[in-house]
C-alpha cells in the first residue's frame, strides 16, 4: 500500500492538472464566444444585404415589366400599390 503522503501528493498533482485544464478551457470558451458574436454579426449584416438585394431585384423586375409591357397595366399598378403600402407600413413603424 502507498503511504498517505504519496497518495496526497498524487491527488495534489491531479488537482493542479485539472485546474490548469479548467483555465485553458475557460480561455478557449471566451475566445469561442467572441468568435460566435462576430460571426452572428456578420450573418445579420449579410441577411440585411440579401434582403436589400431581393428588394432591388423586385424593383428591377417591375421596371422591366413596365418597360417591356409584358404585364397588364392593372397588374403593374397593383404591384406598385403593394410596394407603396409596404413603404407606408415601414414608415409607420419607424415613427412609433
Amino acid at each position: 500500500m502507498s503511504n498517505p503522503t504519496t497518495q496526497l501528493d498524487q491527488i495534489k498533482i491531479k488537482v493542479e492538472k485539472l485546474i490548469m485544464l479548467h483555465d485553458k478551457l475557460y480561455e478557449q470558451n471566451i475566445k469561442l464566444e467572441e468568435e460566435k458574436r462576430v460571426l452572428e454579426s456578420r450573418l445579420n449584416e449579410q441577411n440585411i444585404i440579401i434582403n436589400q438585394l431581393k428588394e432591388k431585384d423586385k424593383i428591377t423586375n417591375l421596371a422591366s415589366a413596365i418597360n417591356t409591357n409584358t404585364q397588364d397595366s392593372r397588374e403593374v399598378k397593383k404591384q406598385i400599390s403593394t410596394y407603396i403600402k409596404e413603404i407606408d407600413r415601414c414608415l409607420a413603424m419607424l415613427n412609433k
